[in-house]
């Protein structure tokens, strides 16, 4: 999957959680993880890493595998855009599922939560 990402999206950075849920919030995920888990796997950091990043760098396109491969809880991406700011963009990557890819801008987000419904992509949380 880490292949993927890289080949496909062209990322200048890969950051992964590799113990959590879709469901957790994000700005929770990865608190207490294993480094020898994300030395293997050849990235960037974890979720908290990825966190401490965003805030640190300006204009930020942030690209997922699958909807469910940022949350799928709608209400906290509309808290998490709104705590990171350096987040322009949200690219979900659905080639394999279903050939598209979606490209979400920070400011239509923001303004039409209604967009974000889109990640309510798992039967428990529609």
């Amino acid at each position: 999957m880490c292949d993927r990402l890289r080949e496909r999206s062209l990322v200048d950075k890969l950051f992964v959680s590799v113990c959590s849920n879709a469901n957790h919030p994000i700005s929770e995920r990865d608190v207490k993880v294993d480094k020898k888990i994300i030395e293997k796997l050849d990235v960037d950091g974890n979720t908290q890493e990825m966190l401490q990043y965003i805030s640190t760098n300006k204009k930020i396109c942030l690209v997922v595998l699958d909807y469910a491969g940022l949350t799928t809880d709608p209400n906290d991406l509309k808290k998490f855009l709104e705590a990171n700011k350096n987040i322009e963009k949200v690219i979900v990557d659905n080639l394999p599922q279903n050939n598209k890819i979606e490209i979400f801008e920070r400011k239509e987000i923001l303004n039409n939560p209604s967009r974000l419904e889109v990640f309510r992509c798992r039967a428990r949380y529609r």
